[in-house]
């Protein structure tokens, strides 16, 4: 946990622990903040971290909105297998739609059926946030009130897709454990001193890709595409616009695709990938707070 995610959390009750994975060969680590406040909780938050990335770095996050909505929701963070403490080969993934389901049986077997939750998800968990709810958008109209996709990995800058292709000509492609040839920096994530030196010294961190991940991350990007057409659910999407890693212009024409009652976008000129770790932090959160306030 960073310094200041334990700042203001009284009354909270932390609890953590393992679930099978789908396919029944990882454990998936789960941490739940719950409220030991009698007073009606209003919000259930559940984050998704980024690629390579683990739930850890996102309690700042969840303390600036358990401040925001003075203790009054319940946050539960889940690594996806390969990532931070659920097992599994370092960011591999033989079908991204394992993340999917996943977050789907989380959500299936949560205690808290009665309360509506909201999907937060940053790069790789925004792409698997988007996927989730477009594939069991039928069932979960009564379960899940909307979604907000930071810097989501839906248009990927030119650059990663010729690396990849580059490493797939040098090597057995189906060797798909094998790393990615390109090492993520903090500074590429963040323009905050501490927080890119905490990520480059995290010892939860993958600092690089497996070849499946990234092939997974652009096959299920491209399935999606066309996907704002059809998206019935509210959608808050946060922008950097200096994003090294995702293609800020495409991802605003993708939100341009849905109903304008139901999208909200939020730029950040001088950002970079990571929001939630990002100089203006404290603004991105209060977005947050008063789009959720505005929209449910």
């Amino acid at each position: 946990m960073l310094p200041e995610a334990s700042k203001n959390l009284a009354h909270l009750d932390i609890n953590s622990y393992t679930v099978e994975s789908s396919t029944g060969n990882e454990s998936i680590y789960i941490k739940e903040w719950k409220s030991k406040l009698q007073t009606k909780v209003e919000q259930h938050f559940i984050i998704l971290h980024d690629i390579c990335d683990h739930h850890g770095r996102y309690e700042p996050l969840a303390s600036g909105l358990w401040e925001l909505f003075s203790g009054k929701i319940h946050i539960t963070f889940m690594d996806f297998k390969g990532h931070g403490l659920s097992s599994g080969s370092r960011s591999y993934i033989k079908n991204i739609d394992e993340y999917v389901e996943d977050l789907n049986n989380l959500i299936e077997n949560d205690d808290n059926y009665h309360l509506k939750k909201t999907i937060i998800g940053q790069g790789l968990g925004g792409l698997v946030a988007l996927s989730y709810i477009e594939a069991h958008e039928d069932r979960i109209k009564d379960r899940i009130k909307g979604v907000i996709l930071s810097n989501p990995l839906l248009f990927l800058n030119l650059e990663l897709h010729q690396l990849k292709d580059r490493a797939l000509k040098s090597i057995n492609k189906y060797a798909g454990k094998m790393r990615f040839p390109y090492h993520i920096d903090g500074k590429e994530m963040t323009k905050d001193q501490q927080r890119y030196e905490n990520y480059n010294s995290d010892p939860l961190v993958n600092h690089y890709m497996s070849i499946s991940l990234v092939e997974e991350v652009i096959r299920k990007s491209r399935s999606l595409i066309d996907y704002s057409y059809y998206l019935d659910f509210p959608v808050l999407m946060l922008l950097s616009k200096n994003d090294f890693l995702v293609n800020c212009e495409k991802s605003s024409l993708f939100l341009k695709g849905m109903p304008k009652e139901l999208a909200c976008e939020k730029n950040y000129s001088h950002s970079r990938h990571d929001l939630f770790n990002e100089k203006v932090r404290d603004k991105v959160y209060l977005d947050i707070y008063n789009w959720v306030c505005e929209t449910f």
